[in-house]
């Protein structure tokens, strides 16, 4: 995937053009919205398996249903959808929190709080997850890293307390991932991330 095409679908899923940031919500319908978007930009891209699509579909029409009917389980809903997504387009967000993804050498991770928040953000090995410099992201949009050695490598987002915004309390804690990074060719699955 390229950089331009991966801010582009990350722009798209928080509702901004890829040349305007803007302020970025966090409402049910606008996450709805933005996961329905990245289960057609993936399907567009044929990265789904085979039925795949429907049972995202399935499962958003639920969170949405639940989320008329007030049912305080909804959030819930949409993180796992959201966790399901990030296994194949690679795009990570407060919903994989502690979670661990399978990438392959040449794959892009995007790492995408959506958030008007920011983040000291640390890679254990940027040798085998290596940033794009030289871009310039909109607010909400991390940054994207290609994979680029086997091995495993540990994403971690510290917010910034007294930054303005300052995240409210709830989301003050750091955000982690583990990504799992395979030659080409080999497949993997998703794996939990190691004890500590």
């Amino acid at each position: 995937m390229h950089v331009l095409l991966a801010l582009a679908l990350f722009q798209a899923t928080i509702g901004t053009s890829p040349m305007m940031p803007s302020t970025i919500s966090q409402t049910f319908a606008d996450r709805a919205s933005a996961l329905k978007t990245r289960i057609t930009m993936a399907a567009g891209r044929g990265i789904l398996a085979p039925g795949q699509q429907q049972l995202l579909d399935v499962q958003l029409d639920a969170a949405q249903k639940a989320n008329a009917s007030r049912q305080s389980d909804a959030p819930a809903m949409l993180d796992v959808i959201d966790r399901q997504l990030a296994q194949v387009d690679h795009g990570l967000s407060r919903a994989e929190n502690g979670q661990a993804i399978v990438v392959h050498i040449g794959d892009d991770v995007v790492v995408a709080m959506h958030d008007p928040y920011i983040y000291d953000l640390r890679v254990s090995d940027i040798a085998a997850l290596s940033p794009h410099v030289g871009v310039m992201y909109v607010r909400g949009i991390q940054g994207v890293y290609t994979a680029k050695t086997p091995g495993t490598v540990t994403i971690a987002l510290v917010p910034r307390p007294n930054a303005s915004p300052a995240p409210p309390a709830k989301l003050q804690s750091p955000v982690t991932f583990t990504i799992v990074i395979l030659p080409k060719g080999i497949s993997g699955t998703r794996t939990d991330p190691p004890a500590r």
